[in-house]
């Protein structure tokens, strides 16, 4: 059984304040940085990647470039097409979902979670 974490980067109606958050540095190290970092310590997860919105992709894509991580791009509307879309690509039978402004995000619970 593969596990997929997909650490959602969406922007929402208020961009700027969304930006903010995510892209934002705590103690040196960008927000979404760090919450794909602590999603990549769950025992359980066998791959952690990143769901960006149309608005942020380009910001999302360049830090994955330096820091190594898989970005998809929700073009739609529809969240479901895209998650269908990282199931397909990722061959996942699970998917956890994460916001990506939620820095203290536990590895813990992450695994919590997949063993249900």
């Amino acid at each position: 059984m593969k596990t997929v974490v997909v650490v959602q980067a969406q922007l929402t109606s208020n961009t700027d304040q969304v930006d903010a958050v995510l892209f934002e540095q705590l103690a040196g190290r960008i927000n979404l940085a760090r919450v794909v970092k602590r999603c990549g310590r769950s025992r359980l997860a066998d791959r952690v990647v990143v769901l960006a919105s149309k608005g942020n992709f380009a910001k999302c894509h360049a830090m994955a470039e330096r820091e190594d991580w898989t970005v998809y791009r929700k073009d739609g509307a529809s969240f479901v097409d895209a998650y269908r879309q990282i199931l397909t690509e990722e061959e996942a039978d699970v998917v956890v979902r994460v916001i990506g402004s939620n820095v203290i995000v536990q590895p813990e619970v992450i695994d919590e979670a997949i063993e249900g």
